[in-house]
């Protein structure tokens, strides 16, 4: 009993600390929701898990392996923070789908909308001659501005805008995500929370068992959260399997995902193990301590292979 207590205890301290570090991150934040709500909601989920695990949630029956699977883990010393968040992450409102997360933001677009913008502005700034248009006005300037040397600066704020504009547009070009296939966006997220379980020597059945927790969880504590991408069961209507579920958290559907994603790039797995290698290496000691996920610690070591000249394994393409 005493060993149970402490692996309840061990999950739960695993959701207040994810709670304190990461109620701001995309991966778990709800739309139009503050990190201090985000922050109530994880810790509420955290609360249910524990119910999950001791039997008391009529809501949901926990597999009689889920236990096993976590005494076995936290033996294995799989930092807790990272069950909390693949848990979370495969069952947000977009259903771990990167692709549905740019698509509700449209992110390239407004990125290019803005880019162009600034383009066209920039031109349309020096059709106008600024530095004689504002000339005209000085008095304006002097009366917003009495101070000469304020004035001065901001004569030269007013000079400089058009390549200011210039400037950003190229930033922003920068900024504008990197082409990634359809299968990565849709299961990159799901296939690095089954590569550091199997790093563990765990598989999809162990993911499978956490993600119908966390999702029967969510449908408890958030029945109004609205997903772009379904993770309830649907029922088949017609053909060879009417009358049948279709899961898409079940262990079958999971490894279906990831394996095609695997198939459609041969190298992702190998490049994912390197991520789990490294992040459980004595290098990110200090970082697994103080809580950090394998997540959180991705564009650090994307990072290093820049400096290492080795393409980011988000940038990889179907070969």
């Amino acid at each position: 009993m005493a060993e149970f207590n402490e692996l309840v205890g061990w999950m739960k301290a695993a959701f207040e600390r994810y709670a304190e570090q990461f109620a701001h991150s995309a991966f778990v934040c709800e739309p139009n929701e503050t990190p201090e709500q985000c922050r109530a909601r994880i810790l509420h989920y955290g609360a249910e898990f524990s119910r999950i695990l001791r039997g008391s949630a009529d809501y949901h029956v926990k597999p009689p392996k889920l236990l096993d699977d976590l005494f076995d883990l936290k033996k294995r010393a799989c930092p807790p923070q990272n069950i909390v968040e693949f848990m979370l992450a495969c069952t947000n409102w977009f259903g771990a789908d990167l692709s549905k997360f740019e698509e509700a933001f449209e992110i390239p677009e407004r990125l290019d909308s803005v880019s162009m913008n600034c383009r066209q502005m920039a031109e349309d700034i020096e059709t106008l001659s600024l530095p004689l248009f504002y000339r005209s006005p000085y008095n304006f300037l002097r009366e917003q501005f009495p101070n000469r040397r304020e004035r001065c600066r901001v004569r030269r704020l007013i000079d400089s805008l058009p390549e200011a504009l210039r400037c950003m547009e190229k930033l922003l070009e920068k900024c504008a995500p990197a082409p990634v296939s359809k299968p990565v966006l849709r299961s990159a997220v799901e296939a690095y929370s089954y590569g550091l379980l199997y790093f563990f020597h765990h598989d999809h059945h162990t993911l499978s068992d956490l993600l119908e927790a966390m999702r029967a969880i969510r449908s408890t504590v958030s029945p109004d959260t609205v997903y772009v991408r379904n993770i309830e069961p649907i029922r088949i209507r017609s053909g060879k399997y009417k009358g049948e579920e279709k899961d898409p958290l079940s262990a079958d559907a999971i490894l279906k995902r990831v394996t095609r994603l695997f198939e459609k790039d041969s190298g992702f797995m190998e490049g994912i193990m390197l991520d789990v290698s490294q992040y459980m290496g004595d290098a990110y000691a200090e970082h697994r301590s103080r809580g950090d996920t394998l997540m959180s610690l991705l564009l650090e070591l994307e990072k290093d292979r820049e400096q290492e000249a080795t393409p980011p394994l988000a940038t990889r393409q179907e070969t």
